[in-house]
């Protein structure tokens, strides 16, 4: 939520026990503070490794929600402007991760958009043993989607593409690989 002084604000966000239902009519997470100084709009959230994502209002309501079907968990969201959703999720199938050790389930690597409905409407997976996308997206003004990208190489695919192998013997010599940043 963004604020004109962010230390007149307190926003904590966390989903209320089932046991407070007529709390949960006024408010559907817990608003600590809510000043004339506040920015006067909505907050998209969705919280790490839910399927979830949600629309609040600056009281602390929720607006609407989409469900994020076949998915670890959503990374982050953005709202369009036509009121679809465009999410970083987990992948639907799993990830060989047998070249990246100590990877774990990905938590990333599908972007997909949905209709204000929930309608799913087009994803595309960057996920596979050679390449994974990690974190962050940025939705350009034109409507193109930069996605960061973990691109695994190993060590003698990086030397024969013009790795300095200064480099490996001072920094790389206990990783048999590396997985670089890409922007797609």
């Amino acid at each position: 939520m963004l604020t004109k002084s962010p230390a007149r604000i307190v926003l904590i966000l966390f989903v209320l026990p089932l046991a407070f239902p007529a709390l949960a009519q006024e408010r559907t997470v817990a608003l600590l503070v809510h000043t004339e100084d506040a920015y006067d709009g909505y907050a998209l959230f969705s919280p790490i490794l839910d399927e979830n994502v949600y629309l609040m209002d600056n009281d602390g309501r929720i607006i609407h929600t989409w469900t994020i079907e076949e998915a670890a968990g959503v990374r982050e969201a953005h709202l369009l402007e036509n009121g679809n959703v465009i999410v970083v999720a987990g992948p639907r199938d799993e990830m060989d991760v047998s070249l990246i050790p100590g990877l774990g389930d990905p938590i990333d690597g599908s972007i997909r958009e949905y209709t204000w409905d929930g309608e799913f409407v087009w994803e595309v997976d960057l996920i596979d043993t050679k390449i994974y996308q990690h974190h962050a997206i940025d939705i350009m003004p034109n409507g193109n989607i930069l996605a960061i990208l973990w691109g695994y190489y190993s060590l003698d695919d990086a030397l024969a593409m013009g790795l300095n192998p200064e480099l490996v013997d001072i920094e790389l010599k206990d990783h048999p690989y590396l997985l670089p940043d890409r922007i797609v």
